[in-house]
Parts: structure tokens; C-alpha cells; sequence
């Protein structure tokens, strides 16, 4: 575990790494902070620079731009109640009212703080846990493939939208209600068409 931060903390003592970290997190930023644009968009438009890059210089960059550009959603959120990305979207619910109270400056330091802490916990989590993820991918077989496309494949989304609210739960001494027997009808034909294609699934990886 030990040799595994040590390759990880290694990079950043390369002068050029570091470099292409602190260009990444201020385009980040940039994208966070305009709405509309965001870490997705932003790793669109680097790629091509990607390409000239050695490969843990492209990596380094493309995350770096993501982990900025997420933060950088909450800058506009907490200020204008506009968030610069999706992940952004809850803050504008406590991070605006704080700004306008003129608390705007303590609302940007926990969203960094809450960023930041993030950021490395789930990495120092990555790191820990990676090895024996690793393992277990190796683990599967027929069986794991086959539960886990029959799981993907025959998923049903069944919300406010598809269910009608007279469809919603059901005494028991009364009938089904003919919403209810649609809905379930759809989701049993999901169901079958997900196995069917999870069985040819698993019998094209043997």
C-alpha cells in the first residue's frame, strides 16, 4: 500500500507535470464557471491536445480539468444562483441564501473545502482498494457476467412519468388497477427481453 502513494505522490515532483496540473485546474475552473460548459465539455475540447501528450500528462490533464471544472460549478451557484455544472445544481439551495446574507465567502470555502477533502479521500479510497477491486474483476465469470447484463439489460424506468398516479399503491382487497397491469406488463416484457439478451451476451464472452 505503502509503494502505491509513493508512485502516486511521484509525479507531481516532475516540474513539467506539475505544470500541466496547475494549466488543468484553471480551465477547469474557466469551464465550471460558465454555465453551459463544464468538465465534460472541457475534456472534449483538450483531447486533440491530448494526443501530442505523453500518457500520464494526458491523464493528469484530462482529470485535473474535471476535478476543477466540478468545482468550479459552484462559484456561479453560490453567487448567482446559477450553477456552472449539474453537480452544482444543489448548492444554489444553501450556497445562494448564504451569499446573499453576505456570507458569500464563508459558502466558498466550504464548498472548497468540502472539494477538496472529497477529492483526496476518494483517491486515498482508490488507491487502498484498487488492488483488490482488481482481484475480484479477475474473479468473474460466466455466472457474474451473465447477473450483472441481465441487471443492466432489464432495467425499467418506471417513475412519476410511466405510473399514473391512480397506479400508486395498491390495497390488498382491491382489483389491480388497468395503469398498474400496464406498467407491469412493460416492465415483465423488459424483464424477458433483458435475460434474452444477457444469455446471448454471455454466450458470445465464452
Amino acid at each position: 500500500m505503502t509503494e502505491n502513494f509513493l508512485y502516486m505522490l511521484a509525479p507531481i515532483m516532475n516540474g513539467k507535470i506539475f505544470l500541466i496540473l496547475l494549466l488543468g485546474t484553471l480551465f477547469g475552473l474557466i469551464l465550471g464557471v460558465l454555465p453551459g460548459l463544464g468538465p465534460t465539455t472541457g475534456g472534449a475540447l483538450i483531447l486533440p491536445f491530448t494526443m501530442t501528450l505523453e500518457p500520464l500528462s494526458a491523464i493528469i490533464l484530462l482529470t485535473s480539468i474535471y476535478c476543477a471544472g466540478t468545482y468550479g460549478g459552484a462559484i456561479t451557484a453560490i453567487l448567482i444562483n446559477t450553477p456552472g455544472t449539474p453537480a452544482a445544481a444543489a448548492t444554489c439551495l444553501d450556497g445562494y441564501p448564504l451569499a446573499q446574507k453576505g456570507e458569500a465567502a464563508r459558502a466558498l470555502g466550504m464548498a472548497t473545502f468540502g472539494s477538496a477533502f472529497g477529492g483526496i479521500f476518494s483517491v486515498i479510497v482508490l488507491v487502498l482498494f484498487a488492488p483488490i477491486l482488481a482481484n475480484i474483476a479477475y474473479e468473474f465469470g460466466q455466472p457474474e457476467y451473465f447477473a450483472l447484463d441481465h441487471l443492466l439489460a432489464s432495467e425499467y424506468p418506471i417513475n412519476e412519468a410511466t405510473v399514473p398516479p391512480s397506479a400508486g399503491k395498491i390495497p390488498i382487497n382491491e382489483p389491480i388497477p388497468e395503469e398498474r397491469k400496464i406498467v407491469l406488463k412493460q416492465y415483465l416484457k423488459s424483464s424477458l427481453v433483458g435475460s434474452f439478451t444477457a444469455f446471448i451476451a454471455t454466450l458470445l464472452k465464452i
